[in-house]
């Protein structure tokens, strides 16, 4: 069984029979959705697009030089619009 490693641990390779509708030529990363196993559709993510989860994004904004700072309990965002 092949592995690789993910967060210094060494874990078998995923893999996944998948069949996408792409012309023979392409190539570029696809976001893929599916639903109890079955492929329901896919999107190509453009040049520079990527997927992360919002800690993903902060981390990436801190390793930027952004500072960034949880808005006070005041702060927060209530839903309202404020004119």
């Amino acid at each position: 069984m092949r592995t690789i490693q993910f967060f210094g641990m060494d874990i078998p390779v995923p893999t996944l029979d998948v069949q996408l509708e792409l012309p023979a030529d392409y190539t570029g990363c696809q976001l893929v959705y599916f639903k109890d196993g079955e492929v329901t559709s896919h999107t190509p993510l453009r040049k520079g697009e990527f997927i992360t989860t919002f800690d993903g994004f902060i981390q990436l904004a801190h390793r930027s030089g952004w500072v960034v700072t949880p808005p006070s309990q005041k702060e927060r965002y209530s839903g309202e619009i404020k004119r």
